[in-house]
């Protein structure tokens, strides 16, 4: 069987807009800010540093959204990332948090089995695909 895409009109609307959101991959608006809002100078890291995007933890509720990443540099650094949108905020990340690791040191915080904010995944995909897509423009 085909599958149907259905596009909504391009209006401009909100609800053109909320539509166009429910697909992303969650943590995505947030990694694609943090990776505008860092830099070198203040947070130790660029966003051209990183090579790979290791981890991350995803969690929402009906008015907060945070991600937090484990990225690791070209030059085999670990980071970890925290990016947090609260709704009564607006659209907008209102804290951001870059932390370099300690060596070895593979997750900044362990998975607790009854806390969902502590649920790491390997599933990192669409986050790397954002990477490449910077890459280009690094030279």
């Amino acid at each position: 069987m085909d599958s149907i895409t259905f596009l909504p009109p391009r209006d401009g609307s909100d609800d053109e807009v909320a539509f166009a959101l429910s697909d992303l991959t969650p943590g995505l608006v947030q990694w694609v800010t943090l990776l505008d809002t860092i830099n070198p100078e203040h947070h130790g890291l660029g966003a051209l540093e990183i090579a790979e995007v290791e981890a991350c933890c995803i969690w929402t509720t009906t008015d907060f959204e945070s991600a937090d990443f484990v990225v690791r540099t070209h030059d085999g650094r670990r980071f970890h990332l925290q990016g947090s949108v609260d709704a009564d905020n607006g659209p907008d990340i209102v804290a951001t948090s870059v932390r370099q690791m300690e060596m070895g040191r593979r997750l900044p915080f362990p998975t607790i089995k009854d806390d969902v904010t502590t649920h790491w995944s390997h599933e990192t995909t669409s986050f790397n695909a954002e990477l490449a897509r910077l890459r280009p423009y690094a030279a």
